[in-house]
């Protein structure tokens, strides 16, 4: 029953990934050519699209990563974190959210990092859901705030909203799947009431504990993760330097879906790159062996031959020469697994954040 139950999944994921990364990137290549030209009713067409594509991505993460933790699938990477610089991050990515609704955020966190031993992306996503959750939540010109200290051992994340509340009955089940308060209000917010769940799963991988406080219905709430810190001199920062200037590469791009294949070589031709592009894998091996790309962009769920096979013919045929890339709709562990034997330099899930490819063709 797992493995069917994980085949399903998967499926369900490639089938809602795919035309998600399609729109992502029509909504990317439109901001980059700035189609609205100053019209604002265009730009605020165009950042609630944004909004709402985002807001889908995450929602099938989160079901994904609900089904991926009742089955015990979530393995964690390990690092020393600083807790400060990943709260101000998940501030930063939550602007978008928040300005539309004139809410007030506020920021308290120390001047100096707070190390705990943590996986970046599962700590941000922590604190990206339990943020996402209180704008939900709280209604526009309301208060929310992110605040991070340390008492002893113990590094603290406090989120508080002036919100709706939690009814007392339901503070102990919050954390409980599927459990989002009365249904009027739950259908007004949207959601699946997974990712609390979510949020509680991966707080507890890490050692650490999560409590919902709630003086009851509107009167706000406030979230509270505690997680064991560690010695702040190890403390990995994540602080990013001034990317180096993109070179122009040689590019192949494989989809059979067209609508995305053809906009990511519109997007990657604004950033000077050359591209060629195939809809099959027959004739991906063939346009790779004639035209020798530099890095190959190549979808897993291709007709005929899939994009696994593909892997293996071109780097048979073109050895170290060319790197090879999975932009797919599968994110399951077998089939990154999968890659990885089929000779994949590297592994990403659409809808790929921009920055993200970005950053990959300049180390190619």
């Amino acid at each position: 029953m797992d493995e069917e139950r994980n085949r399903f999944l998967a499926m369900l994921a490639h089938e809602l990934r795919n035309p998600l990364a399609a729109i992502t990137n029509a909504l990317s290549l439109l901001r980059r050519r700035r189609v609205t030209d100053g019209d604002r009713t265009a730009e605020h067409a165009l950042r609630i699209a944004e909004r709402q594509s985002q807001s889908q991505a995450r929602l099938l993460e989160d079901l994904l990563d609900a089904s991926r933790l009742v089955l015990g699938k979530i393995t964690l990477r390990l690092e020393p974190t600083d807790l400060v610089t990943i709260a101000r991050q998940a501030v930063d990515a939550a602007q978008v959210a928040i300005q539309p609704r004139a809410q007030m955020l506020r920021v308290q966190v120390p001047d100096h990092g707070i190390a705990v031993m943590a996986d970046p992306v599962r700590l941000e996503q922590i604190v990206s859901n339990l943020l996402g959750n209180a704008i939900k939540y709280t209604a526009p010109g309301g208060q929310i705030t992110v605040a991070v200290s340390l008492e002893a051992e113990t590094a603290r994340l406090t989120l508080t909203d002036t919100g709706i509340g939690i009814e007392p009955e339901l503070l102990g089940h919050v954390f409980d799947l599927f459990t989002q308060g009365d249904g009027g209000r739950a259908r007004a917010a949207g959601g699946l009431g997974i990712g609390l769940t979510v949020v509680r799963h991966l707080v507890e991988l890490h050692g650490g504990t999560i409590e919902a406080r709630s003086a009851g219905r509107g009167r706000g709430s406030t979230f509270v993760v505690s997680l064991p810190r560690v010695d702040a001199v190890t403390a990995a920062t994540r602080e990013a330097a001034a990317p180096p200037r993109m070179q122009p590469r040689r590019i192949l791009v494989v989809d059979d879906n067209r609508d995305a294949r053809e906009l990511l070589r519109t997007i990657l031709e604004l950033d000077s790159h050359h591209v060629q592009e195939a809809a099959d894998g027959v004739h991906a091996v063939r346009l790779a062996v004639a035209w020798t790309p530099e890095v190959a962009l190549i979808d897993i769920g291709l007709p005929e031959m899939d994009g696994y096979e593909v892997a293996r013919r071109i780097r048979k045929r073109l050895g170290k020469a060319v790197r090879l890339v999975a932009l797919t709709g599968y994110g399951d562990a077998e089939a990154r697994r999968l890659a990885a034997v089929a000779g994949f330099d590297d592994y990403l899930v659409k809808p790929v954040d921009p920055d993200t490819l970005a950053e990959l063709l300049r180390t190619a």
